[in-house]
């Protein structure tokens, strides 16, 4: 993978002629920092003053104003999909990928695919038990704007991050369905009940059965809150978990 790009480092003389001026709000006004060169001004006529700039690559529109810093236009030309830096980066690379089960190494190409990280991100957030908030984490961006920083401009908040764990789980949860529906085995269901220390009783629900390959699978199903762990009320919960998965 290619080293993060530093919009900052690089050449005035790749950026355009905009980069020793004076930042000022009218227009027609240069400005200095090197990010203008990217965007075209969209005024407005009757202020005749910049309130939103257009990117010369894509043709998306920004709200901008020089006076107010150009952060928003170095977070888009770092995930700008027509910024020819950008596009260079998405060029297949081949390198050589360690199964970490099996310690095998195959031969592979890589190319950034933006929904295909976000897909990874919910899935370590799930699995490693991750709070949302990571995302936002001075850490975390510093680690992804190293090694992967065409994903900088991509990362969710942790309100997506929630969505996208949701729709992961409502995902795998239709896959199971239709696996179980298919099933030629009976399934055999077994309840793990313990109390917290606030004191709340929970009930975890999974399901054991074997596939068409003689395979031994277990999946947990429901992990439900309930009033106590007497009989009645564990048949109640139950009961409620099985009907709901149809």
């Amino acid at each position: 993978m290619g080293d993060p790009i530093d919009l900052e480092e690089q050449s005035n003389a790749s950026f355009g002629s905009a980069s020793h001026s004076k930042p000022q709000s009218k227009a027609g006004a240069k400005r200095k920092s090197i990010y203008w060169g990217h965007f075209e001004d969209i005024i407005n006529p009757t202020s005749k003053k910049i309130e939103k700039v257009k990117c010369k690559y894509c043709g998306k529109v920004l709200s901008a104003n020089p006076n107010s810093g150009t952060s928003t236009l170095k977070k888009h030309l770092q995930s700008c999909n027509k910024y020819p830096q950008n596009v260079d980066q998405k060029q297949k690379k081949i390198f050589f990928v360690k199964d970490p089960h099996t310690e095998s190494v195959t031969l592979s190409n890589w190319s950034y695919d933006a929904e295909a990280t976000r897909l990874a991100l919910a899935k370590m957030i799930i699995i490693d038990e991750h709070p949302f908030s990571v995302v936002e984490k001075e850490g975390f961006k510093t680690f992804v704007s190293v090694a992967c920083p065409q994903f900088v401009g991509d990362v969710p908040s942790r309100f997506t991050v929630a969505r996208d764990c949701k729709k992961l789980y409502l995902c795998e949860r239709d896959a199971l369905k239709m696996t179980l529906k298919g099933l030629k085995s009976r399934i055999a269901l077994t309840t793990d009940c313990w109390t917290s220390i606030q004191n709340l009783n929970y009930l975890c629900l999974t399901a054991h059965f074997i596939d068409d390959e003689w395979n031994l699978h277990k999946r947990i199903l429901n992990s439900r809150l309930m009033d106590s762990h007497k009989g009645k009320e564990i048949e109640k919960v139950v009961e409620g978990c099985v009907i709901d998965w149809g």
